[in-house]
């Protein structure tokens, strides 16, 4: 599969919306996955968002238990799924296939 997008193209994704967090670390992991993702597979942003839902789901799972450890491991999965959340907006936006039904899911994810 060719090469579409450059790694410059990639870095422009961010949102103007975008949290601190977001560009000072997380982007450093979500652009070379983004970039990975829009050259090498047929991956979609609502598949993303949905791993992202997962994640956020298993997290407040393991917040719920509530000992050290799954506190620990909620923390980490929480932050997978939040970097997985900016992934899918930033392939969406590169890829030119934001719709009207991700937005839906990507807000409906937010909520939970």
């Amino acid at each position: 599969m060719a090469r579409l997008y450059s790694y410059s193209q990639v870095t422009k994704t961010h949102a103007a919306s975008d949290s601190w967090w977001a560009i000072i670390f997380t982007d450093r992991i979500s652009f070379p996955i983004v970039y990975f993702l829009s050259n090498y597979t047929r991956i979609r942003p609502n598949t993303i968002t949905l791993f992202s839902l997962g994640t956020g789901i298993a997290a407040a799972v393991l917040y719920a238990i509530g000992t050290t450890g799954t506190l620990i491991l909620a923390a980490i999965i929480f932050e997978i799924s939040y970097i997985l959340d900016g992934i899918d907006g930033k392939l969406a936006r590169l890829t030119h296939s934001t719709s009207k039904g991700g937005h839906i899911l990507d807000k409906f994810r937010d909520k939970i």
